[in-house]
């Protein structure tokens, strides 16, 4: 017998619930006479048969059983108590582990009249596994009904959410049936390009369902197939799912009402998080495929650029796998027996690893003896881009600013910005102090090459704290400080960054409108799009159109956002203006 292991990849979905009937006997009244009835007590059993297989780990799962759902009471908001109960579960799974216990505990989410999922909420101490399972039999009942003024129409769309986040679902109706179509999902705040799930750069979806419904407006069956393709770089994850569910029977199970307030229960948040870890678990063991630190670090001398780049993300793996592989990267870039390519890529594995031993031996190699044998300036720019700096790693960028070594205190200047912005935006320990030498040293430059410096390192971090102490330079005399200080908005928020990068773009200077266009690509462009249109018009230098348009392409979902629905007029215009640039 199988026995599974579930692999989120953010395709764990929260349910949303199509209805309910009954006999009308403790009915709760909805204040909607077209509505669906929910009547406390009342149970929808369905045998459920569903299957999941995941490439990345060879994961296969297949579950066989009953799935009870219980309307057990109401929020003060009007949205409905709902109890889920698995029960005579067969469930397979490989890799192997053992869910069944943790699978019978029951789990309770609250949805709104028409259907739409407030909060989702699991007993305390489940597996996270067993949670995602539960999540993805309910997710098989999802329908979600229209307007009440919009009752009658054939066909209708949605925005739902489910552990990948908001996604638009269109659905169409013909007498009791009705046809689902999950259509995409919408971009989440950490994500880029097409991809929902931030670190995935590609992303497509096929996910359809049929429903029959009964006169109250349950699903009788439900017929449904999804498959997602995900990738990353060289990696490509498929995952696919089908489900069919049949109502059974409808129970009245009175003695569950209030069940809901009286379990211990922790929110789905923690078990998305709990899921996700194991998933890059997972994932770091598929990266691996059980190869040794001496295997992956030959191939990091390899001249085919795909196999040392493919040698970087499975040794940062390995690392993250085991903290002694961290250590044994740290003896080869001290070495002489590794080309310097290799150890420098050595370097960018232990950036990529980002664990706190990573950082550790990434910082040990900051000691001024070990520069001729190891390459300080790679370890140094690795820490910069580690996601979670740990406090010791942003003590030692601060005493490499003040190194006389050629190049070491300028690119750890830089990667201290870096270090500021990862620390504040993942609370990662205290900014304060790396953000506070970095302000004092821009007031002490005295060369303008120094300032430029400064105010590079002060873009990076990002913080409201730094735009006070860039601003002075937007309007400075000297042309490369206007530009540094343009280009070191780009992480800045709110009306006086979106005036500062409009200032930019009218600038006299070539260099400082390539500036201004250089920061469309990493934020938001709502107040600053007919700037960037008018600039467009009047350049007739073809790197700043070609950045624009970059920079452009890379916010294409928000112009589509923008051309739909931006409160002005104008900006809507150049909406479309720009998605017409951007095909």
């Amino acid at each position: 017998m199988m026995k599974m292991k579930s692999l989120k990849l953010g395709s764990v979905a929260l349910v949303l619930l199509a209805g309910c009937a009954g006999d009308g006997k403790e009915t709760v009244d909805t204040g909607d006479a077209g509505g669906r009835r929910w009547s406390l007590g009342e149970s929808f059993v369905y045998e459920v048969d569903s299957s999941r297989a995941v490439s990345m780990g060879d994961f296969q799962s297949h579950f066989h059983g009953e799935l009870a759902v219980t309307v057990v009471g109401v929020e003060d908001d009007g949205a409905y108590q709902l109890r889920g109960d698995v029960r005579e579960a067969r469930y397979e799974q490989l890799p192997a582990e053992d869910l069944a216990r943790d699978l019978e505990m029951p789990f309770f989410f609250t949805a709104l009249p028409t259907g739409k999922i407030e909060s989702f909420q699991f007993q305390r101490g489940i597996a996270s596994g067993a949670a995602s399972v539960q999540r993805e039999m309910a997710l098989s009942l999802q329908v979600v009904e229209p307007a009440e003024s919009a009752r009658a129409v054939p066909a209708w769309s949605t925005v739902e959410h489910d552990a990948t986040g908001d996604y638009r679902a269109s659905y169409s109706r013909e007498g009791g049936a009705v046809h689902k179509v999950k259509v995409s999902y919408l971009p989440g705040p950490d994500a880029e390009g097409e991809a929902p799930i931030a670190g995935m750069d590609r992303f497509s979806l096929d996910s359809t369902a049929e429903y029959t419904l009964d006169a109250s407006q349950w699903p009788s069956s439900v017929s449904e197939h999804e498959s997602v393709e995900t990738g990353a770089g060289a990696m490509e994850v498929t995952s696919s799912k089908t489900a069919t569910l049949r109502l059974v029977r409808v129970e009245q199970r009175k003695a569950l009402v209030g069940s809901m307030s009286t379990a211990d229960l922790v929110g789905d948040a923690l078990i998305d998080a709990q899921a996700y870890a194991l998933a890059k678990v997972q994932a770091d063991r598929g990266l691996v495929g059980g190869r040794t630190f001496a295997q992956i670090a030959d191939l990091l001398s390899a001249e085919d650029s795909q196999v040392h780049n493919e040698a970087i993300a499975v040794l940062a793996a390995l690392i993250r796998l085991d903290p002694g592989a961290a250590a044994a990267a740290r003896a080869e870039m001290v070495s002489e027996g590794r080309d310097l390519p290799a150890k420098k890529r050595m370097a960018a594995a232990l950036g990529a690893a980002g664990t706190a031993e990573a950082q550790r031996q990434l910082v040990s190699l900051l000691d001024p003896s070990l520069y001729t044998v190891a390459p300080a300036i790679d370890a140094i720019a690795a820490l910069g881009l580690t996601k979670e700096p740990t406090g010791e790693t942003a003590t030692a960028l601060l005493g490499a600013m003040e190194s006389e070594f050629g190049g070491i205190a300028a690119t750890a200047t830089l990667a201290a910005g870096s270090v500021v912005r990862s620390m504040t935006s993942h609370g990662a320990g205290d900014a304060a102090p790396v953000l506070d030498a970095l302000v004092n040293k821009l007031a002490r430059a005295k060369t303008a090459e120094q300032k430029e410096l400064f105010l590079r390192a002060l873009g990076n971090s990002g913080h409201p704290r730094a735009m006070a102490a860039i601003e002075p330079y937007l309007t400075d005399g000297e042309v490369t400080l206007r530009a540094a200080a343009t280009h070191g908005i780009r992480f800045m928020v709110g009306a006086a960054a979106d005036r500062a990068v409009i200032a930019g773009l009218s600038d006299a200077e070539i260099a400082v409108q390539r500036a201004a266009v250089g920061t469309l690509r990493y934020r938001s462009i709502d107040g600053v799009l007919p700037a960037v249109e008018a600039l467009l018009g009047q350049t007739t230098d073809k790197k700043t159109r070609s950045l624009a348009v970059q920079g452009l392409k890379a916010q294409r979902k928000a112009l589509v956002r923008l051309a739909d629905s931006a409160a002005s007029e104008r900006t809507r215009a150049s909406a479309r203006a720009m998605l017409d640039r951007v095909k």
